[in-house]
């Protein structure tokens, strides 16, 4: 019976050190949020920058002067949070079109960013 019982603790501390190192790692990923399908062979078409402490939300309009379609947007946070983050929605438009417009906003409900983030759109 002893054995059993010494078997259940180490079991229960080994799942409880793994879960921690999991979740660390998870949060030691950049927060990517994407939207659309990546192609290779695409060109960056629009490039821009939010800088922490810049007012929250800021809105992107960009009408592809190449009328190619926009095939990919993804914003890209610098440093991640412990709590908060960012959201993404696409107001007008859609991917696949010569025309997006999106609203990038602090998740954690201030009212500035509180990091960096950069936006890209990837036009074929």
């Amino acid at each position: 019976m002893a054995n059993y019982c010494v078997f259940g603790v180490t079991f229960l501390l080994a799942a409880i050190l793994f879960s921690r190192t999991e979740s660390y790692i998870l949060r030691a990923e950049p927060l990517l949020l994407e939207f659309g399908t990546f192609v290779a062979a695409d060109k960056t078409c629009f490039f821009k920058k939010i800088f922490k402490g810049q007012k929250s939300p800021v809105t992107f309009n960009f009408n592809n002067p190449g009328n190619t379609n926009i095939d990919y947007v993804k914003v890209e946070v610098d440093q991640l949070k412990r709590t908060g983050g960012m959201t993404a929605d696409i107001i007008r438009g859609a991917t696949g079109s010569i025309t997006v417009s999106l609203m990038v906003s602090e998740s954690s409900g201030k009212r500035v960013f509180g990091s960096n983030a950069q936006v890209t759109m990837m036009c074929a």
